[in-house]
Formats: C-alpha cells, structure tokens, sequence
C-alpha cells in the first residue's frame, strides 16, 4: 500500500521541475537546533547579521549554526517571557520588552544585558517601541502613555495619555512616518493618527456599513512602503490608509482566489530591497506583493501571491515577523514551530522534491545524454522526469520473482529503450512509448550491476554470474571473458575507451581490459599495485582518460592505450574519504564524487578536493553506487536513500565573494562536579574579553554573516601570544581554549567558500586576556621588585659598611701598630740608655761606697759622698725599674703591683 501511495504521489506531482531552482529551499530552526521555544513572538537582526527572536520563553540568538539562549538564570534580563524586540542601530543595541512591561538593553558591543529605568522606574508597562524620525525611540505604554527616548543620551519626554482619544484596551502598535505623525494601532478599538507638531489626533475603527472604514479594530501594525503607501494590518484584513479623506483600500482572503490575501489576521508588514510586500498572518501563511507592477496600489487590481506550508513548504502558517537580512535571505517567525530561512542563494545544493517532500530510496538515478531524461530506481518503481515535469512511472513488481526489487544501473539504447539492473531479478528493459516491460530470462534471479550499450547498440550486462550480451533480441554470455575475470569478480562497471578497448572495473578483482577481439589487454588489481580491487564505476573524461572509483580513493588513467600509468588521489589531496561511490565530469571538466559521508569536488587544476556534507544542504549521505548523471545544462545529480541531490558546479565555482566572518561571543566553560556551565564572557567598551585565571577555559564561536552560505564556509584561527600558526577547524565554527596561562592574546578568525584560496580569506579578530592571581598582577611585582630593591640596597649598604668597618679596622690596627713600634723604640732607647747609665753607676757606685767606709774622710765630706750615694742609689734604683717594665713588655717577667 506504501508504495502504490508514492506511486501515485510521483504521478499527480505534475509541477516538479526536473534540476530547476524551485521557488523556495526552506531550512527551520526550532527547539532541535537550540530554540528555547517554538513559539517566536518577534524578530530582528543586530548590525552583525544575528538574528534574535522573543519567544514566549526566553530571548534567542542565532548565529550560524549556533543557538544562544538569554534567560534569568544565565543573563541579567529581568523576564524569560518576551513580546518584541527592536535594533537600534546608533547604539548598536538590542531592546527587549517583555509580557510584564519591563524593557531590557542588550549592548552588542559589551555583550550585555541592563533594565530600562525612566525616572527611577523599571516597571513602565511597555507594550510597543519603535524607531523615530530622528532615531530615537518611541516606547508606548498600555494605558496610552508615550516616551520620547534619547538611547545616546538618555534624555526622554513624555506624551501623556490625556492627549489622545480615550480607549480602555491598551496599544498594540506605533509607528513614526516621518513627518511627525504617529500612527497607534489598538487592542480591539481601532487606530489613533498622533501629530506631535500640532497635538491634534484622529481616531479610527470599523463600521460595518462603511466599506472603506477600518476593516477591524485590532491593529498590529503599521508600516510606509518607499511609495509611501500606509498599509494597516488588522485581524480582519489589510488595507491602505488614505490620510486625504481618512478612507482605507481593503484586502482580505477570498477562499477560491490564489490572488487573494493568504490570510486576514494581519500580524507584520515588511518590504524587501526589492520593493515587494511581505505580509505575514497567523493560520494564512505569507501573502507577498510586488510593488514593482503597481504604481498606486490603491487604485489598482493588485494581486498577491501566497506562500503557505501546504504550496512552498513553510513550516508553520501561523507566521508573526519576515526580515530580510543583508544578503537577501529570509527570516520567517512562526508562533508554532520556530524560525524558518528562506536563503536567496541559487548556487546552493538542493534536494529534488514532489509536493514539498523529497524523493526518498533512491537506488539509482541516470540522465539520458540524448533526450534529456531523467531516470528514478527505487523500490519495484522506475520514474522518467522529462520536459521539467514528471512523465510516468511504473511499477515492474510483476515481473519480478520476489517482494521488492531495487533498481541498480540505467542505460538508454538508440531506439529509447531503458534498460535497467535490479537486484536479484536480472535485466529488465522499458519502452517508454508502450510501457512494456520486457524481462531478460538468462539474468533471472541475478544482481545486475553494470550496464553498457555500445555504438553498435549492443546491451553489455554485469551480473554476479559474469557477463552477457544482448543484440538484436539474442542474449549471450561472454564465457572467453568471463573465463579470464573470474566467477567472483562481480562486475560494477562497463565501457568502451577512445581505442576500442572494453574495460571493465570489478567488485572483488580490479579492473580488467579487453581489446575488440575480446583479449586481455591489462589486469589492474593490489599484485600490480593498483591502490584497491574493488571498483564502483568506471568513467571516460572528455579528454579520453580513464577515471576509477575505488574503495582507496580516486584513480586517474590519462591515457587509456598506457593503462599501467595512473595517478591515485585521497586524504591526501583533502579527500574527507576515500571509499567512492560514483563519480562524474562537470562542464569545467572537474570531477565530482559521492561517498558515504557526502560528496567531493576534485579541481583538476589545483589537484585537490573539495568537500561537502549535510552541512553543505546535501541529503545526509549514503548515497547510492553508481548513482549520479549531468544533464545538458551542466546540472549534476547523485541518489541516495535520502534524496537525490542537485546543484549547477558552475555557480559554484563563480562564487567569488569571500564570506565575512564574524565573531559571536567568547563563551567561559566552568567545571563543576556535576556538569559543564557556560556563560557568556561581557566584553569592555574595547571589545577585549577579560578572563580570571581560574576561569581560564573557554569557548570562542564564530560564523559567516551570510546564513546561506554556512555549510559552504571552512574556518582557520590563529591565537596570537600562544601560537603563529593557522589551524583549520575542519568544519567547525568553534574552537576551546583550554588552561591558559595568564598574559594577553589576539584571537584571529578568517572564512573562506570551499572552491576558494585562503589568501583572501577576510579576518576578524577578538582581545583575550587572562588576568594573573593576585600574587601576579602587577602591582603585586611592583611590590616584589620594591622588596627586592630593598633587599639589594641593604645588602649593597651593609657590604659598603662592612668595606668601611674593616678599612677603618685595618687603619686603626696600623696606627696601633706605628704607635706600639714607636713605644718599642722608645723603649730600646731607653733600655739601651739605661744599660748605657747602669754601667757607669755602678762605677760611681762602687768607689762611694768606698768613700763611705773609708773612717778617714771628713764628715763634711762624708756627708757629701753620701749624699751623693743615696743619689745613685735612687738613680740606680728608676733604672733598674725601667729595666723591669721592659721584662715586662716583651714578657720576660710578670708585673707585680
């Protein structure tokens, strides 16, 4: 039953396109891509292209592929449920209000996030904001109040409620048109013109009997087209506000009407660059009008032109924002399932689809070079797209012997025969024309995985039991060649050289050549060195070159007269992986190949590949053996279970924009005992990120400003102050630093297309510095370089003294010394005189002792030679004294006192 529905779905889906770019390639971003919440409220974009979204539970940022969420309990902001949000771009900063009246400021340059207060207040039950005429800003109160505020200088004035129509249900919308008009849009009451000049106001609401008054009464928006149209959007349709006679120009759904508004609860008007009309509308989807073909679209017979879940694929119809960013992609807010994104690039991959749904189980695709055709194997099914719709398709379960049967290999024959392999039944051939289907009975029961028709319109089938022939309706089977391939070599692929040679490459035994008389011209296998013995296909370059897709990479035979001379490529040129699936030649003469992992361009004249994955917008990988064809316009297309993939190479190689880069935000990891903690590291007014040292782990992200263009994008980085090297992130658009030691570094980032050369590359860089621990920031060496000197000083002055001390010493120890020479002189002289008077005195001695005893003399001369003996006595007496100190000076005898 399964499959009669596909059956049927490919044959009512009369509008696919064969490779033609289809109107939409839709991507969405919900809570599986790290929404916080799928139901988005508003949306903006920041001056560096980041989208953020107010969902009903907290505030999201997408950029690339990353998903920020900002709630209370990781950021500063005062409330997780959110209703809008504007960019300021003068103060490159993001306002935030939020369900209960709080607004919050996010400073993209500081990255971070502080509540509003207007005179000391932070409950300002702010229900709308918008930009001004002089860009400032316009925050609108419930109850009717309205603020003037200055972002720069923070200087505001207030227009009080008083000044307007009374109302009871609060404002939904405002909106400044530039020459001193506000236009407030209410809840359930109609709309309110403000001149801010002259004070006076208008008010507006529907009157059922009044065909050109308000179509409803609840108003969410406002919006000046560059014609200066006023378009209102109301919950009963949209109109076109005519300020001469205060009339409105209405437009609703009509239910039969394609032209016609997709909805009538108006939530958003938006104009893109090129001046068409997005509108979005809760349960209607899109509805868009080209203000291009209309000069007044007032007085005109407009048409629009819906886009719906049910005919473009949107996710949701319940939309609520449309922006456009800078390089004309969409952005489509859905109060329901997220955030779609709607690229503008043509050059992307796509996925061929049938009613907004891809092809799935795909087993084989093949493009007829002749009459254009594109083929479709899946599951007992065969599927010719042609003259850019789907033709037919058949079902062959009847005529094959079991269940399922899956198609291997297509090829034409010059009648317009399809002749298709399928597994475990044999050959089958179509005619297109009658839708008879014709079984080959000598293949019965066999895997056919090869096919090759020749000029001469001979049909070459490889099945696991050999090889046959099939012309003029005989059927034959090769024994001379299979004789020499082997029972087991299972051919995968063959075809016929510029020299007649039949090639054919196997599944188990390398490549074997044969020339016309069918004799073996070259064997190719691991004994001859040939990289691998199994062969995916085989293909003949525009220059007669033989190319092999191996299970061990690409092989290049450029001659095929020489086939013993070849070149092998893989990893080393940059294959992502080396085990190749199928492979074919682009108008430039590159050549493509698909892998399990996704699919590779090998530059011929670089001599490297390129390589895409899911990514990239390709199906995620698997794809099919064999399965791949390039149609007359150079559109290449390879099968896979999860689709068939298709892109034009040539738009891929004319991209010559280089993709700015850009950096989110430094992000700190933080171990704890449970799980990792991430929080965003604020930035100073110089955009450098300050770390602690403890806190030295952290994570820089980054992407291209251009959405569409992620997949395509390889990044490399450079982190001054750690290394000069450049290192590829191999697809990553994020890199972890971890363990940094204190000091200051320069994170450097450049992007590049994959086609292009790094040389190019544009840069974009971020300030890091981990701050030192206390004991090493610099006033703290300041006070150790102090302690230091101070020490060196001391040391420097006490050994100064201590030369002083001792050359004092030395010159007081030699003034002792003179002094004691001196004394010792003296007191030799004084010996040596002492000895010189003893000696006499003792001569003078002797003879008055003589005198004295002598009774003859006079004893008037008696007394007088006494006299004189006591005299010398007492001389003699001091001299043998000195002679005593001198014993005592040079220690000959002890002083006694």
């Amino acid at each position: 039953m399964k499959k009669v529905l596909l059956i049927s779905l490919l044959v009512f889906c009369v509008k696919a396109v064969l490779f033609a770019q289809q109107p939409y390639s839709i991507k969405n971003i919900s809570i599986k891509e790290g929404l916080s919440n799928g139901f988005v409220d508003d949306m903006v974009i920041d001056g560096q292209g980041f989208v953020w979204t107010a969902t009903e539970w907290g505030l999201n940022r997408i950029a690339g592929n990353t998903c920020t969420v900002f709630t209370t309990s990781n950021s500063n902001i005062s409330n997780n449920e959110h209703v809008g949000l504007l960019y300021h771009a003068k103060s490159n900063s993001i306002w935030i209000y939020s369900k209960d009246g709080r607004v919050n400021v996010y400073d993209c340059k500081t990255q971070r996030i502080h509540p509003l207060y207007i005179d000391n207040k932070d409950k300002l039950d702010i229900v709308a904001i918008t930009l001004a005429a002089d860009s400032t800003l316009w925050l609108a109160k419930y109850n009717g109040g309205i603020y003037n505020y200055d972002p720069i200088t923070n200087k505001h004035h207030y227009i009080s409620a008083s000044k307007l129509p009374k109302f009871h249900n609060g404002i939904r919308s405002i909106t400044d048109d530039g020459k001193g008009n506000l236009y407030i849009g209410l809840r359930m009451e109609g709309m309110i013109t403000y001149n801010i000049h002259t004070g006076r106001s208008k008010f507006f609401c529907n009157k059922p009997n009044v065909p050109s008054s308000l179509p409803g009464n609840n108003v969410r928006c406002v919006f000046i087209d560059h014609l200066q149209n006023i378009w209102v959007g109301t919950n009963k349709g949209l109109a076109i506000y005519t300020p001469a006679n205060g009339t409105f120009r209405i437009y609703k759904h009509q239910k039969d009407n394609p032209a016609s508004l997709a909805g009538d609860n108006i939530h958003q008007i938006s104009e893109t660059k090129d001046h068409t009309l997005w509108v979005a509308s809760d349960i209607g989807g899109i509805s868009k009008l080209n203000l291009n073909k209309y000069s007044d679209p007032c007085r005109s017979q407009v048409a629009f032109e819906q886009v719906t879940k049910e005919n473009f694929g949107l996710s949701s119809n319940n939309t609520r924002r449309i922006v456009e960013d800078n390089f004309g992609n969409m952005w489509i807010a859905n109060y329901s399932s997220g955030v779609d994104f709607i690229p503008d690039d043509k050059s992307m991959f796509r996925t061929l689809t049938c009613l907004g749904m891809p092809i799935l189980n795909v087993s084989a695709v093949y493009i007829d070079p002749v009459r254009s055709n594109l083929w479709i194997g899946q599951d007992n099914t065969v599927t010719l797209f042609s003259q850019t719709k789907i033709q037919h398709s058949w079902n062959f379960a009847q005529y094959i012997s079991n269940a399922i049967s899956s198609v291997y290999i297509f090829r034409t024959d010059q009648k317009g025969n399809v002749w298709f392999g399928t597994t475990d039944n044999g050959l089958l051939m179509l005619n297109p024309s009658t839708g008879a289907i014709t079984r080959i009975e000598c293949t019965k029961d066999l895997d056919v995985n090869a096919l090759y028709i020749d000029k001469y319109d001979k049909v070459w089938a490889g099945t696991e039991n050999g090889i046959y022939t099939i012309y003029n309706n005989v059927a034959t089977k090769e024994e001379g060649i299979n004789r020499i391939i082997g029972d087991s070599a299972i051919p995968y692929s063959i075809l016929e050289d510029d020299y007649g040679h039949l090639w054919i490459g196997t599944l188990a035994r390398g490549i074997y050549i044969f020339n016309k008389y069918k004799k073996l011209v070259a064997h190719l296998d691991n004994s001859t060195g040939f990289p691998s013995n199994s062969i995916n296909q085989l293909l003949k370059d525009e220059d007669g070159g033989i190319w092999a897709a191996t299970y061990k990479g690409l092989v290049y035979i450029p001659k095929a007269n020489y086939p013993k001379s070849y070149k092998v490529y893989d990893e080393r040129q940059d294959l992502k992986e080396s085990h190749i699936q199928a492979l074919v030649q682009d108008r430039q003469g590159n050549i493509w190949v698909s892998m399990f992992s996704g699919i590779a361009c090998f530059d011929r004249r670089r001599q490297r590949f390129y390589n895409y994955d899911y990514k990239s917008g390709i199906p995620a990988g698997n794809f099919t053996v064999g399965s791949a064809g390039i149609s007359p316009e150079g559109i290449i297309c390879f099968g896979s279970p999860n689709g068939i993939c298709y892109f034009n190479p040539q738009l891929l190689s004319e991209q010559t924009d280089v993709p700015t880069v850009e950096i989110i935000d430094c992000e700190q990891i933080l171990n704890t005992t449970e799980k990792q903690q991430r929080s965003i590291v604020p930035l100073d007014e110089d955009g450098v990120a300050h770390l602690k040292y403890d806190e030295n782990t952290f994570k820089i992200t980054f992407t291209s400003r251009n959405f569409a263009q992620e997949g395509n994008v390889e990044y490399s980085y450079l982190m001054k102050g750690l290394d000069d090297k450049w290192f590829e992130t191999e697809g990553d658009n994020e890199v972890t630093f971890r363990n940094l030691s204190p000091g200051k570094y320069t994170f450097q980032v450049r992007a590049k297309l994959k086609n292009q050369e790094w040389e190019n590359a544009k840069v974009a860089e971020m300030k890091v510095v981990v701050e030192p621990p206390l004991l090493l920031t610099w006033w703290a060496k300041m006070i150790y370089l102090l302690i230091v000197g101070g020490i060196i000083f001391y040391i420097v002055r006490s050994y100064t003294n201590e030369l002083k001390l001792r050359s004092s010493l030395e010159k007081t120890k030699w003034e002792s010394q003179q002094k004691q020479e001196l004394n010792e002189e003296r007191l030799r002289f004084f010996t040596n005189i002492t000895h010189e008077l003893r000696t006499p005195l003792t001569l003078i001695m002797g003879p008055l002792e003589d005198l004295m005893a002598d009774s003859r003399l006079p004893e008037v001369l008696a007394k007088k030679v006494k006299s004189i003996h006591a005299s010398s006595e007492r001389l003699l007496n001091l001299i043998n004294e000195i002679l005593e100190f001198r014993k005592t000076e040079t220690q000959n005898r002890r002083l006694t006192v």
